[in-house]
């Protein structure tokens, strides 16, 4: 036969040539145009940040100067004030002036008026009577009249009659703006108020300006922003105006336009007298404060144009002096990049652009080397040199992206560990090596074999039908049980074969192989020497991923329940005691037997938790049979893990007293294969639970691999013949021969035997002639809930003697009254 590898791995790209001619950005363009960049990025950033530090210094400098100018003016303006202030206190503890107001001298009081106005520069000096009616006013000697007329400013009369005292900024009948000071004319009461203010004019402002350095203009807020007075030149006013109506918030310093110039703006609010807003507004123009700073803006960017012109022709030196010798490596790469593995490239040079030329020289030598071998070591498995998983996932990739139909057979040896524990690793991969040889010798044809990994094999095969493909795995099993000779001596191995057919199981490589290790893994389970994959398994595998968490549920909602078949003396006939069997009142799918949940809770250690739940429900039903006055022996079934469990004895115990029980109604019946297990701890637990008080059965007796001599040392005080051997005796003479014998052997042990599967006359008939013991079955009673079981005790119990005496009728009691059943009742 010839090798069947036939299908070639993958080619690693061949070179690709150099493309022809200088590229257009050599790397010495790309330095000094990087270099370049960078510098002007830097001297740019540079510049732009200390433009941007220049301008804050700037409008800093603008707005502190703004200000100091606003305090400067409130100081000034809170002065006047006070000089006010002061005039009308001294005025108003003149004591001719308050015998004037006494006898209502109004000449006199004018004339005192005008006097003390004098003195101060005042423009407005008024006296008003307590009822706010103005007495007295100097305005009236420049033709104004007032006297007579109610004070205009209530206001300040309520708080001057409230303070003691109070100043304002109010516009009088003549449209221009004062600084007004209020007071009580006191004698000792009030007697009258007196009124003293200074007109804020356009000598005010200018006065201002020459303190703050700043002009200044006094402008209405409210309506047409009309301005006062200013040191503004005329023109500018209305310009003024209307910056001030259009600026929403004035609150803060800002910057506006007008007339072709930037100023920096301040609006002091003066006062609030009758609903009108007086303000000072501060200007600063921004140029008279900007020159220098723009100076100083032009020098840095002459500065660093210079800089970075002189970097740049550094840059494209330096970048120059870098990349001769890289060209030289470039051409080298070239020759490497064709294939061109003879030739090297000198570089003259110490630094690390020689060191690299030196790396490149070695790499060019061993890389034709290692190309060699990187295809090997990408696909091939390096101990049989067949084609390594990596190499199969492509190929079924490849075959499944051709719509081609294929075929995997996927394998698994069949004690290799233990070759590998007993024999060695060593020799365990000289039998890898010659299995695949066998493989390779057998098959041909488009077929390509590799090592999948460990001590599995897989065959892909192209163009096949599937049955040829089955008939081939059928004939590699049968190759591969023939025993290998390995430095003469002979090793058996055998192997399990999964077999997946495309596109008929899958449509995906991943899914493909796994189909194919998923009926592997059957084959294994069920000892066959090749499986076909089935779909069906695949959706039963996926449903059993939800029955944990249905189970979970299941004793939550108190789902489990236990139902009772009747063991059966056969001497007497009369009722000994019953095996509690546990069901599942599924919500969907209603009635579960147990062989449809019970492996799956062994595989998943869930089992604990469900005979955790057994022995509850049949240490309460034990309880309530002993409280009515019936009490009945309950056995029930232990796993391979519940013997692993130490606190188990503990919990028998808590659930008997829990429920008031007695912990001889209960019975603990363990498989042999499970008491095999570890029949060192097997034997521990059950002493443990022997002592409790609880009886000891082993079931399923026969159907095991049980050594005697551990089986004398269990405390069990009886066994329990599998019904498959009971229901065949009639029909098979071996069966009831291991019946027989059993039962006999059982006796010389000391042990009493119960019989499963007693379903007819006959087989009742030739167990009690061979002395067995206890007889369980459908010719007795299915399994059934307790209500069911308690009604038939009441009516069909005293019938059993009858019955079991009376062999030559062709009945049972079970017939007599039918209970439902799951599947796998026994």
């Amino acid at each position: 036969m010839t090798p069947t590898n036939t299908e070639p791995p993958p080619k690693l790209a061949a070179p690709v040539p150099a493309p022809g001619g200088r590229p257009r950005w050599t790397l010495a363009v790309k330095l000094a145009l990087l270099f370049s960049a960078l510098l002007g990025l830097v001297q740019t950033g540079v510049y732009l940040a200390s433009s941007l530090a220049i301008s804050r210094i700037a409008t800093g400098e603008v707005s502190e100067r703004l200000e100091v100018g606003a305090k400067v003016f409130r100081q000034v303006f809170d002065q006047d004030r006070r000089r006010l202030q002061l005039t009308a206190s001294v005025l108003s503890a003149d004591f001719a002036f308050r015998e004037a107001i006494a006898t209502n001298d109004v000449p006199t009081m004018l004339s005192v008026l005008s006097n003390h106005g004098q003195r101060i520069n005042a423009d407005v000096m008024m006296l008003a009577g307590l009822n706010d009616i103005v007495v007295a006013d100097t305005q009236s000697l420049r033709g104004v009249r007032n006297a007579g007329n109610r004070f205009p400013f209530p206001d300040l009369s309520a708080a001057a009659e409230r303070d003691g005292q109070a100043s304002g900024t109010v516009v009088m009948k003549d449209g221009n703006p004062y600084q007004l000071v209020v007071l009580p004319v006191l004698a000792p009461r009030p007697i009258a108020r007196l009124a003293v203010g200074f007109r804020i004019d356009a000598k005010q402002a200018r006065e201002l300006k020459a303190v703050t350095g700043l002009d200044v203009s006094f402008v209405h807020l409210d309506g047409d922003g009309r301005v006062y007075t200013s040191t503004l030149a005329a023109a500018e006013l209305p310009a003024l105006g209307e910056v001030l109506r259009r600026h929403e918030n004035i609150s803060i310093p800002f910057q506006a336009d007008f007339n072709g110039e930037a100023y920096e703006m301040r609006v002091v609010p003066l006062t609030d007298s009758g609903g009108s807003r007086i303000a000072a507004v501060l200007q600063s123009p921004l140029a008279e404060t900007l020159a220098p700073f723009n100076l100083l803006n032009t020098t840095l960017f002459t500065a660093g144009s210079i800089a970075l012109l002189l970097g740049i022709l550094g840059s494209v030196w330096v970048a120059r002096h870098l990349t001769r010798p890289v060209a030289r490596l470039t051409l080298l790469v070239d020759r490497i990049g064709r294939g061109e593995f003879s030739l090297g490239e000198r570089v003259r040079s110490n630094d690390e652009i020689g060191h690299l030329a030196k790396r490149f020289d070695a790499m060019r030598e061993g890389l034709a080397e290692r190309e060699s071998r990187i295809l090997d070591l990408t696909y091939m498995d390096p101990l049989t040199g067949l084609p390594n998983r990596t190499r199969l996932v492509e190929a079924v990739h490849e075959r499944l992206r051709q719509a081609s139909p294929c075929s995997i057979l996927y394998l698994n040896l069949d004690r290799f560990a233990l070759i590998n524990q007993t024999l060695g690793h060593a020799f365990g991969d000289r039998v890898l090596n010659a299995v695949g040889r066998r493989i390779r010798d057998l098959l041909q044809g488009d077929a390509l074999v590799a090592r999948a990994g460990g001590d599995e094999f897989a065959v892909l095969l192209s163009n096949q039908d599937p049955a040829n493909a089955e008939a081939l795995a059928r004939a590699l099993a049968a190759a591969l049980e023939r025993p290998l000779v390995i430095d003469d001596h002979p090793v058996d191995v055998g192997a399990a074969i999964g077999v997946a057919h495309a596109p008929a199981h899958a449509g995906a490589a991943d899914e493909f192989l796994r189909a194919a290790d998923a009926a592997m893994q059957v084959a294994k389970a069920r000892r066959a020497p090749f499986v076909v994959f089935e779909p069906e398994k695949k959706r039963a595998g996926e449903g059993q991923l939800s029955l944990l968490t249905e189970m979970r549920h299941a004793i939550s909602n108190n789902e489990f329940a236990l139902y009772y078949q009747p063991k059966i003396n056969l001497a007497s006939g009369q009722l000994s005691g019953v095996e509690a069997l546990i069901r599942w009142h599924h919500p969907t799918l209603g009635l579960r037997a147990p062989d449809s949940f019970i492996p799956f809770a062994e595989q998943t250690g869930y089992i604990r938790q469900l005979t955790g739940e057994v022995i509850r429900m049949a240490a309460q039903q034990a309880a309530e049979w002993r409280r009515a006055g019936e009490p009945l022996e309950i056995a029930f079934n232990l796993s391979p893990r519940d013997l692993l469990v130490p606190d188990l004895p503990r919990r028998i115990q808590e659930a008997v007293a829990r429920f008031g029980g007695v912990i001889g109604d209960l019975c603990c019946e363990v498989t042999e294969s499970s008491a095999m297990e570890d029949p060192e701890i097997a034997v521990e637990r059950l002493g443990a639970l022997r002592e409790l008080g609880l009886t000891i059965a082993i079931d399923d007796f026969g159907t095991g691999y049980s050594s005697l001599s551990y089986l004398q040392r269990l405390p069990a005080s009886g066994l329990k013949i599998d019904q498959s051997f009971v229901r065949h005796m009639n029909a098979r003479p071996q069966a009831a021969t291991i019946v027989r014998s059993t039962i006999e052997l059982a006796h010389s042990l000391g042990l009493s035997v119960t019989a499963e599967g007693v379903e007819d006359v006959e087989t009742l008939t030739h167990l009690k002639a061979w002395g067995c013991d206890y007889g369980q079955g459908y010719f007795f009673g299915r399994p059934m809930p307790a209500a069911d079981f308690d009604r038939w005790r009441g009516i069909y119990g005293p019938a059993l003697a009858v019955v079991n005496a009376n062999t030559g009728r062709h009945a049972t009691v079970a017939h007599l009254f039918p209970v439902g059943k799951a599947s796998g009742d026994e």
